[in-house]
């Protein structure tokens, strides 16, 4: 964001450049507050993908298939 108001120096306008710098100094954290918003999505889709990917993993060791070595009649 600007800091520097269109307003200008005139007397008139003096709450509005207040109320422009209160909002300003209101801002800081903002930015900050959306990195920290955008990280914390990011790490709770991979843990969700994670999570499937090691349920799809344990599943298929549980259940391997039948046609193994020691499954078969011929061997």
């Amino acid at each position: 964001m600007k800091k520097n108001s269109d307003l200008g120096d005139n007397k008139d306008n003096a709450p509005y450049k207040a109320a422009l710098e209160l909002h300003h100094q209101n801002q800081l954290g903002a930015q900050f507050a959306r990195t920290t918003l955008t990280l914390c999505l990011t790490t709770s889709l991979c843990l969700i993908v994670s999570l499937l990917l090691n349920g799809y993993l344990g599943w298929t060791v549980a259940h391997p298939p039948s046609n193994t070595l020691r499954h078969r009649k011929d061997a």
